[in-house]
């Protein structure tokens, strides 16, 4: 049966497989945070230009996504509207995965790098959101995001339990051994595992998306082309639209990670193998699966997002300068045990997911329905700008610290955590002023959405 735009609930049958693309993309995003690492690592060390290279999809974020975003809108094609640049994301984005194992320099891996994070953000940072909130009632959104972070978590868990671990291995001989094809299989890497494996859940992904979601007709009135100028003053001029890009910004700042740096910290300066990373983060995802996603669904839909959301960004703000005070001054040779970094990333995963899970239904929420592409394009404007600065400047805040450290060998990839609350302070009062602004002005001022006018 189709999945059709605009009805007023859905059978949950249908959120659970438009949560397929979802995983696609939570595993794709780790192939783009960790796997990239150490395929990076083959060519460059400098944290920096490791940072630096991982931050493309930033970029891409910013040029490419907001434009596909707000064209979403209004284009039409025989595929639909949001649905045409799903297509030709996604299709890029497998041939992109199937090419990275197999570069031979790093010129070559950082072309397809681009091609890959390009993919992304045509095929799912843009049109993805708008297709998925059009699709999904107001009432079910809440746990329609628990769900997506269930089949998100599986995806991850898959990758960081049994692949990731094997990165280095050839795992092709096992396989030519089992199906007796050597010739077939006994050059396949654990390397291509991870990027092969990828491609096939996109073209999966694809496949759900072309056969079973039916979109909304394009509105039949036409809509007056907008030029970059109009296009700002209505993004950031507008009183409503400015407070909920501040939330935007919040949020980026609160989820300030090491990211390409974290398997570093891990292997590198915590001296733990691949398989142990793999497991620790399985472990961490395992718990918030079990523990914490059922709480979540189940009183989600229940409370003020807003308020959650600023909870969460308080304690996610606090949870680095902990982190990181806890192993400078407590962990044995600065080096924390298993269960330490679980319990830290267990507790880093709850906050920041939560506080997430809460802000993009509120966020949509409070849009006109025939302007969600528009506001979505604005939001990735603001999130890949800050991102790509934000990330390069964690990169050169950690160089710099290991230069005036008088260079040591070893990189101190812990001084991520001490730039992460810095920038999370910021994020807080973010949160405060669009508080203190909505408090006074929102009911006299905001014009209200089409879903409220509803």
């Amino acid at each position: 049966m189709p999945i059709h735009a605009g009805q007023k609930r859905i059978p949950w049958g249908w959120l659970v497989l438009l949560s397929i693309p979802v995983a696609t993309f939570a595993f794709v995003e780790k192939c783009s945070g960790t796997a990239l690492t150490f395929t990076l690592k083959k060519y460059i060390s400098n944290p920096a230009w490791i940072l630096c290279i991982g931050s493309l999809n930033s970029l891409f974020a910013v040029v490419i996504a907001p434009w596909v975003a707000y064209r979403s809108d209004s284009v039409r094609t025989f595929l639909g509207r949001r649905k045409t640049f799903i297509a030709a994301g996604f299709a890029f984005l497998a041939v992109s995965l199937v090419l990275i194992p197999g570069t031979s320099n790093l010129v070559t891996l950082i072309a397809v790098i681009v091609m890959y994070q390009f993919a992304v953000d045509l095929g799912y940072t843009g049109p993805w959101n708008p297709l998925y909130f059009d699709l999904v009632p107001t009432e079910q959104r809440g746990r329609a995001m628990v769900i997506n972070r269930y089949a998100s978590i599986a995806a991850r868990f898959v990758f960081m339990f049994f692949l990731i671990g094997r990165f280095d291995e050839n795992v092709g001989a096992k396989m030519a051994s089992a199906a007796l094809s050597k010739s077939r299989w006994a050059s396949l890497t654990g390397e291509q595992v991870i990027y092969f494996s990828a491609a096939v859940l996109v073209v999966v992904s694809l496949c759900i998306v072309l056969l079973f979601v039916r979109e909304r007709p394009r509105p039949c009135e036409s809509r007056e082309r907008m030029g970059l100028a109009a296009y700002l003053r209505q993004m950031f001029l507008m009183r409503q639209n400015r407070l909920l890009c501040i939330l935007v910004v919040s949020s980026v700042l609160m989820a300030t990670q090491p990211m390409n740096l974290r398997p570093l910290l891990i292997t590198e300066q915590f001296g733990y193998t691949k398989h142990m990373l793999g497991n620790m983060h399985g472990t961490t995802m395992l718990i918030n699966t079990v523990l914490v996603l059922p709480l979540l669904a189940v009183f989600i839909d229940r409370v003020d997002k807003f308020k959650l959301f600023a909870g969460c960004l308080l304690l996610s703000t606090l949870h680095p300068a902990v982190f990181w005070g806890y192993v400078k001054y407590v962990a044995p040779q600065g080096v924390p045990p298993v269960s330490a970094i679980v319990v830290f990333n267990v507790a880093d995963a709850v906050f920041d997911r939560t506080a997430l899970l809460a802000l993009w239904p509120f966020l949509f929420d409070q849009i006109d329905p025939a302007r969600k592409g528009f506001m979505n394009s604005g939001f990735l404007l603001v999130a890949g700008c800050v991102q790509f600065v934000n990330t390069n400047l964690m990169g050169l805040w950690v160089h710099l610290v290991h230069v005036f450290s008088g260079g040591p060998r070893q990189v101190d990839y812990m001084s991520c955590y001490l730039y992460s609350f810095l920038v999370g302070l910021i994020g807080c009062a973010g949160v405060m002023l669009f508080a203190e602004s909505r408090r006074p002005a929102c009911p006299a001022t905001v014009p209200m959405t089409g879903e409220q006018h509803g």
